[in-house]
């Protein structure tokens, strides 16, 4: 284990230094989540070759050179920014350090981001080289990847709240602040664990509790509502990182969080992770999640959104290329996707839900669009779980139905001299990329469904044009309408998806 900066301290410690952040101003207001892990650093970059905090910097970029450039400052501005015992208790708990070869200059130990209100600590983040750093490093919490983990991690309220795999324990430290009644971090290294408890400390969460243990093993027998996960994923032969490897595919550490679920999420309860999964001959990945839930798979639902689909061998290409393999290595890797039935890796977000109560379950899968995000798999789960539960017949056939702005594309073909229709399909671009094949009849329903009739109304109207056969039921023609609002091509009252973001 590499040497651990920090020391515990006393709450009024902990709460004086909280004091003077907020009094310089040090906040997440000042600051912007980076768009690469590399930005993590490049955006706090060192200010020159010897690296001092100018003379002239307020109070604010006192703090912000020292915990995120990595730069010295001298002891009087340190005394002006944080006052005499605030100052002190920096040092006496290890954030800071006086500089031995430099007298009068005082360095940081550790990392400390602003970001949600909170101040987050990790190892320091500056002129960084992935192949040197120590094994078990404490990442920052504001790189990329992590910053799209916890944007897809709802905040409507919740018992208990647990973060596996949790490094800097970032999420749950959110959860703890904001809304979660009690939240734990657990983490297979002591230096995160150590980390993660001091960050808790630092903001005064007496909700928080961060734990060592492989996984779950530190839960005893504690259930939780919700479960959050950004596990170790990046395919490797060999062990490296303890943070970066998920076994020769990639899920090692994601098959065992799911694994552990039927003894771990309560009853209602959600687990949501940021991975990459694999897709292989004859079962895509959606479903081999829902096998690693084991004998009790018929009390949960999954549904996963496709961030990005990635071919095997360029994804190991990449991995060449940024020093994580080496060339030599690309044949094995070819006969281990052989071997294994590997078509493709899927870089996702997914979530396992435990029914809270009898009812079918769904598994369900999704390509994002462009403007897809988390408010749209938290529809997309709301919605499933609707269907799956009861009431949409009567939910559909009784609300007013509007098309959204899908395009149809056909395709014809010549036969016994003439043009014949062959497939017809649907595309929608939001809230997620879909093509659907689909009868005659929906490409005549669509344009009728304009917001003005119901679904009993449209149902009427294509028995009556002879559409559909006349003894299709009002609960037929009720499932087909579900079907094509899960894929977005249909809104109901009062279930709608949220608008596209932004780009």
């Amino acid at each position: 284990m590499s040497e651990i900066p920090i020391r515990s301290g006393s709450p009024e410690q902990f709460a004086r230094v909280r004091e003077a952040f907020t009094r310089a101003g040090f906040h997440d207001e000042r600051m912007t989540v980076p768009d690469t892990l590399e930005a993590a650093g490049e955006m706090f970059p060192p200010y020159s070759d010897e690296n001092l905090v100018p003379a002239d910097a307020d109070p604010a970029e006192v703090f912000t050179g020292l915990f995120l450039r990595g730069a010295a400052a001298s002891a009087g501005q340190l005394l002006s920014c944080a006052g005499e015992q605030a100052a002190a208790d920096l040092m006496d708990l290890g954030m800071l350090k006086m500089s031995g070869s430099s007298p009068g200059l005082v360095y940081a130990s550790v990392r400390v981001r602003p970001l949600f209100g909170l101040h987050v600590i990790s190892d320091l983040w500056v002129g960084h080289d992935n192949n040197q750093v120590a094994d078990d490093i404490v990442y920052p919490p504001d790189i990329a990847n992590t910053a799209t983990y916890l944007s897809y991690i709802p905040n409507h309220p919740c018992g208990k709240f647990l973060e596996a795999c949790g490094g800097s324990g970032v999420a749950a430290l959110i959860a703890a602040d904001r809304f979660a009644e009690k939240a734990w971090s657990f983490d297979i290294t002591e230096r995160s664990t150590r980390f993660a408890e001091f960050s808790g400390k630092l903001n005064g969460l007496a909700n928080f509790t961060a734990a060592c243990g492989d996984l779950y093993d530190p839960a005893g027998e504690e259930r939780f509502d919700r479960i959050v996960a950004h596990p170790p994923y990046v395919p490797v032969l060999k062990p490296t990182w303890i943070y970066h490897g998920g076994g020769v595919d990639g899920e090692a550490v994601t098959r065992r969080l799911v694994e552990g679920l039927p003894e771990r999420l309560a009853p209602g309860g959600r687990f949501l992770c940021r991975c990459v999964g694999t897709d292989r001959q004859g079962q895509n990945f959606e479903h081999r999640v829902r096998s690693w839930l084991g004998e009790r798979e018929a009390d949960y639902d999954v549904a996963v959104a496709v961030i990005e689909a990635i071919n095997p061998l360029y994804y190991v290409t990449v991995s060449v290329l940024r020093g994580r393999s080496g060339a030599s290595d690309l044949p094995l890797w070819s006969r281990t996707f052989e071997q294994a039935g590997i078509v493709r890796f899927v870089s996702c977000f997914f979530a396992v839900q435990r029914r809270a109560e009898a009812r079918p379950v769904f598994t369900v899968r999704r390509d994002q669009g462009k403007r897809s995000g988390p408010r749209e798999l938290e529809w997309l789960l709301r919605w499933e779980t609707f269907r799956a539960s009861g009431g949409v017949e009567e939910k559909l056939l009784g609300s007013r139905l509007r098309a959204t702005a899908a395009s149809l594309r056909s395709r014809h073909t010549i036969a016994e001299g003439n043009w014949t229709l062959g497939e017809q399909l649907l595309q929608v671009m939001h809230p997620y990329e879909i093509s659907w094949p689909v009868e005659p009849w929906t490409v005549y329903l669509l344009p009728r469904a304009d917001g003005t009739l119901t679904g009993a109304g449209l149902h009427a109207l294509l028995r009556q044009d002879e559409v559909i056969h006349p003894e299709v039921s009002a609960a037929e023609f009720a499932s087909a309408l579900a079907e094509l609002v899960s894929g977005g091509f249909l809104k109901v009252e009062g279930m709608d998806w949220p608008e596209p973001r932004e780009l």
